[in-house]
């Protein structure tokens, strides 16, 4: 009886990613109007991959403008106001109650202008939902969606392959996988 010097081989079958696949998605609902990177396309940081029609968060943001505008217009009538009754009351012409009048309705309109501003970020903010950018280098690895279609908010469009680690997932059964140790050599 001789040794025989056999190994045992097993075949599993597993799937090979990307390090870091990235899945990007529009964070508000419309229609797409533009498609920058399709699958295999290569992207840089930054770069537009799709955009939405943002009809309505364009409408909301010229609207905050204009609410901006407005507030502050309100504001610095108020502001001057204070002031005049401020002035004419230390000479005595008008009463304590006049300026207390005009200095809350300054304080309220500054209140105002406050909020128009901040909504005025908000709404800006809004606008770039409707926008996906590459937040890495890398390789469109698929898409989901064209021209002309609707899509919701949060629903993923495409995946970015970035980085240049691969990342390998086998399916091992039950009994090897308490068998399989760090370091192995495979072929």
């Amino acid at each position: 009886v001789g040794e025989a010097n056999a190994q045992l081989t097993r075949t599993f079958s597993g799937v090979a990613k990307a390090g870091d696949e990235i899945e990007l998605s529009f964070r508000s609902s419309g229609i797409i109007t533009a498609v920058n990177a399709w699958k295999g396309d290569k992207v840089k940081k930054g770069d537009i991959v799709a955009k939405l029609d943002n009809v309505e968060a364009n409408l909301a943001y010229e609207q905050s403008v204009s609410s901006l505008n407005s507030a502050e217009s309100a504001m610095r009538t108020s502001q001057s106001e204070m002031n005049r009754v401020k002035s004419l009351y230390e000479k005595g012409s008008k009463s304590l109650s006049d300026y207390e009048k005009a200095r809350n309705a300054y304080q309220n309109a500054l209140s105002q202008f406050e909020s128009a501003k901040r909504n005025k970020g908000i709404q800006a903010t809004q606008l770039s939902y409707g926008i996906i950018k590459a937040p890495k280098d890398g390789i469109i690895a698929g898409t989901d969606g064209g021209v002309g279609e609707r899509v919701s908010g949060g629903h993923v469009f495409a995946w970015l392959n970035a980085g240049k680690q691969i990342k390998i997932e086998i399916g091992l059964p039950e009994n090897v996988i308490n068998k399989v140790k760090v370091g192995m050599k495979t072929d």
